[in-house]
């Protein structure tokens, strides 16, 4: 099977792949919560598509992180954003290719603490005299889940305010919504506010008090091609497969993914008895 790469930051196609010469790797810069899901679909893709020997290479950070660097670089071939308003920024300075955005997931805010600790919440408003350090958030200025957490605190009346009035001097910001995963595996102190998808990859931490969809903020996984990337041809066939494949579908299921809008949605009876990743298409 054919390995998926991760980058933290750009890097040059490495040498000795199977594939055509003249076929670069698909450059895909996605939202951090994606990781798990972009790494289990590529590999179903790169599978898939075996002869043609394509290759995915992920760059995961922070959305706003990703549109400042696709901002830059020609090296992007697929922009994922946990935000909207991230991919316009991108939009906007005409680096997408704006006929082939569509909106293919959603998501859902949880309360989260490291796994053994005692803490209890049983309201939103127990996290304003929780017995904790920090809360720990996406940076609320960029970082999507902060954006959406601070979202939701604002909506939340209390003691004359907002809830996010009671709880913003123990906020930690983090640079992206893994970052501030991370500090809540480490230290039972800390609670934290991430996607429901994150909590569920790690098994460091457990789940407190999840946030109803008709109580929380709208959260959109937007996707587009990038305008003048090294693989536009394999691109568009890799976004097409997150669109329109059973088994990309039953992969966003498995990692607890809402869909988008604008995902195809296709009958699943003959892929729900297996297991998603080992099931050929």
């Amino acid at each position: 099977m054919a390995a998926m790469l991760f980058v933290a930051m750009l890097i040059p196609a490495c040498g000795g792949s199977n594939r055509p010469k003249d076929t670069s790797p698909i450059f895909v810069f996605a939202a951090a919560s994606l990781r798990e899901v972009i790494e289990d679909t590529a590999r179903a893709f790169e599978k898939k598509h075996a002869k043609q020997g394509y290759e995915v290479v992920g760059n995961f950070a922070g959305s706003n992180a990703l549109a400042q660097q696709i901002r830059s670089t020609t090296r992007a071939d697929i922009f994922i954003s946990a935000s909207e308003a991230w991919m316009d920024d991108v939009e906007s300075a005409g680096r997408i290719v704006p006929e082939s955005r569509r909106n293919i997931l959603r998501n859902r805010l949880v309360v989260i603490v490291a796994t053994g600790s005692e803490l209890v919440i049983d309201d939103p408003s127990d996290l304003a005299t929780a017995p904790i350090r920090h809360l720990s958030i996406g940076d609320p200025r960029a970082v999507p889940a902060g954006i959406y957490a601070k979202e939701w605190l604002e909506s939340i009346s209390h003691e004359g305010g907002t809830l996010w009035d009671s709880v913003q001097e123990r906020i930690v910001p983090g640079t992206s919504v893994r970052a501030a995963l991370g500090l809540v595996e480490a230290d039972r102190r800390i609670a934290g506010i991430v996607y429901a998808t994150d909590a569920e990859a790690s098994d460091r931490v457990e789940v407190l008090y999840e946030v109803p969809h008709d109580q929380g903020p709208e959260i959109r996984y937007t996707a587009a091609l990038v305008r003048d990337g090294r693989a536009p041809a394999a691109a568009r066939e890799f976004l097409d497969f997150l669109t329109t494949s059973p088994r990309a579908q039953i992969l966003f299921l498995y990692h607890g993914f809402d869909y988008g809008d604008d995902l195809e949605l296709l009958p699943l009876h003959g892929y729900l008895s297996t297991l998603p990743i080992d099931n050929d298409e």
